[in-house]
């Protein structure tokens, strides 16, 4: 296979998930489960390899900071979670970005909860963007 045909494939493996956790117009509020993710068969075997988030309204005066969580084996997928730093609305360009713990792959029937462990001051709506890719 040529590294064009590689390139191309490798390219056809990444899904993208845009994930709305709270509503827009709606304020954040810290908390556990503020919204669960089904895996459906679609994407079972994918791996999780990069999350972000934004506001629809950022947080005036303090960072925001979030948290993914396996329901099915009680566990964070993210060793260092996601921020969204004063101001901002994406964590995008944080200063301290996201990182997935290393092997976690989407199984079947997993749930995935979504946690707002610092709703920062005045932010509103929430969304996560999920990059998973099939090796």
């Amino acid at each position: 296979m040529s590294r064009r045909e590689q390139s191309r494939n490798f390219v056809k493996d990444v899904r993208y998930i845009h994930w709305r956790v709270v509503p827009s117009g709606d304020a954040l509020s810290t908390g556990d489960g503020k919204d669960t993710f089904h895996v459906n068969k679609e994407i079972v075997g994918y791996r999780l390899v990069g999350v972000d988030a934004s506001v629809d309204d950022p947080s005036s005066s303090s960072g925001i900071s979030l948290q993914l969580y396996s329901a099915n084996d009680s566990a964070d997928l993210l060793s260092t979670p996601i921020t969204i730093d004063s101001g901002d609305y994406t964590s995008t360009s944080a200063s301290t970005p996201s990182v997935v713990t290393a092997g976690t792959v989407l199984k079947s029937g997993d749930r995935l909860r979504a946690d707002v462990d610092n709703d920062g001051n005045g932010a509103s709506g929430l969304v996560y963007h999920l990059t998973i890719r099939n090796f």
